[in-house]
Order: structure tokens, then sequence, then C-alpha cells
């Protein structure tokens, strides 16, 4: 059995540092935690060396 090894929705990710020794270990891809904002996304991705996620949804007003 082969696990794939990405980082669920479930964990907040908020810093390039967590995330590129997250890759260190192996994980190939990870979600950025919604709880922050665009630019703080944004400068993270500048600085990170792996795939990364927003999970986002949109409302009718």
């Amino acid at each position: 059995m082969r696990f794939q090894d990405d980082l669920s929705s479930f964990n907040s990710n908020t810093n390039s540092s967590t995330l590129n020794t997250l890759s260190h270990y192996g994980i190939s891809g990870a979600f950025v935690s919604k709880e922050i904002s665009l630019k703080e996304q944004l400068e993270i991705r500048k600085n990170c060396d792996m795939p990364l996620f927003v999970l986002g949804h949109g409302v009718h007003i």
C-alpha cells in the first residue's frame, strides 16, 4: 500500500519554514492555512520549495 505524500487541508500551515522542513522529510505538497491573508500566502509561496494548495469557496449574495 502506498500513502499519498501531501498534507491534508486539516493541517494549518502558516509559514514557509515549516513547509520547507516538511519538504525535507518527503512531503511533496501541502495546504496553506485559510486563516492567513492572501499577502501572507503569496509570501509563503515565494519562500517555499513545494507545491502549495489553498482551500477556498464562495458565497452567493
